[in-house]
């Protein structure tokens, strides 16, 4: 199978509500969800030879899921809470975007980078990913978007007159981290870098095991990133 519609797609979201609404765009989106639905790694093993090309089903489908979702007009009210917990067809059965998130663990519990690809809507969650995963650039792919995440705007705050770093709650739902807050700084760090001259700003002010700094956790924003595009009537 080919994940290029849904590379189309993310770029078109990219571009807005209309982008995502063109014809071309949600003509391809349906026929690629359309296609996850037909079989997945349980049923058809011959397609998905190497275990990284079974996951990446599986976490395209929670990213496809959630542009359809969050652009579907019978949900344009729904909170994400209620969209994580929407069922739909994949893979000759139903799933949730809240039961993805669980199969993508039980595949790969030992890298939460893959976290970074499942926000099922939230704004304050990780940017969704510029293009779909496939499996022979899966590597590549985690530290290409693991870096862009740690870039974006309140992953990573520092406060330098206060002594204060601040991280994303996205944080508190990667898996595979050290329980206590400082362990957790510390492995994110290394796993979502923010850029250059912020991490050695980091690493001036707190210390290297983030002693000096007080250590706190900015709430994630959970209103919807993605909404409808909703009809609109007027005289011409």
């Amino acid at each position: 199978m080919t994940h290029e519609p849904l590379s189309l797609a993310l770029a078109a979201a990219a571009s807005g509500p209309a982008a995502l609404a063109d014809a071309k765009v949600t003509t391809a989106l349906a026929g690629y969800l359309a296609t996850l639905a037909e079989g997945g790694p349980t049923s058809d093993c011959a397609f998905f030879p190497e275990e990284a090309d079974a996951l990446v089903f599986f976490v395209n489908a929670h990213v496809a899921w959630t542009l359809a979702l969050g652009s579907d007009t019978r949900l344009a009210d729904a909170d994400v809470a209620t969209l994580r917990m929407t069922p739909f067809p994949l893979a000759r059965g139903t799933m949730t975007l809240s039961q993805l998130v669980g199969e993508v663990w039980r595949r790969a519990p030992h890298d939460p980078r893959l976290v970074l690809f499942l926000n099922p809507g939230w704004n304050g969650g990780p940017p969704l990913p510029l293009s779909a995963l496939e499996g022979h650039s899966l590597s590549w792919q985690l530290n290409e978007h693991a870096r862009r995440c740690g870039a974006a705007p309140g992953f990573w705050a520092l406060d330098r007159a206060h002594g204060t770093l601040a991280l994303s709650a996205v944080a508190d739902l990667m898996w595979a981290l050290p329980a206590d807050a400082a362990g957790r700084f510390r492995a994110v760090l290394e796993l979502v870098p923010p850029p250059g001259d912020v991490r050695e700003a980091i690493r001036d002010t707190c210390g290297p095991s983030l002693q000096r700094c007080r250590l706190i956790t900015t709430p994630l924003d959970q209103a919807r990133l993605l909404q409808p595009l909703r009809a609109t009537s007027g005289r011409s």
